[in-house]
């Protein structure tokens, strides 16, 4: 998949890792991971029922109230105002 073709936040997280040479803190690998689940949680969607082969399971968008609150932490984690 190109990376024009992927959503701007997905963009913006692959665009904040460090070279592979470069020191990555344990810290700052938490928190672009938990940025990474976050922007996932946003934009995708899962199946209700992981379980039932047999049927086509129905969508949901996982919207959490704290959406909002996750967004401007990924833009403050990117440096975006």
């Amino acid at each position: 998949m190109k990376s024009d073709a992927l959503h701007p936040f997905v963009q913006g997280l692959i665009q904040t890792l460090p070279e592979s040479d470069d020191v990555f803190l344990y810290e700052n690998r938490r928190a672009w991971l938990q940025a990474a689940a976050d922007i996932f949680d946003l934009l995708y969607t899962v199946p209700v029922s992981l379980t039932d082969e047999e049927a086509e399971p129905e969508k949901i968008v996982v919207m959490h109230a704290s959406a909002k609150a996750r967004a401007g932490r990924f833009k403050r984690f990117c440096g975006i105002s």
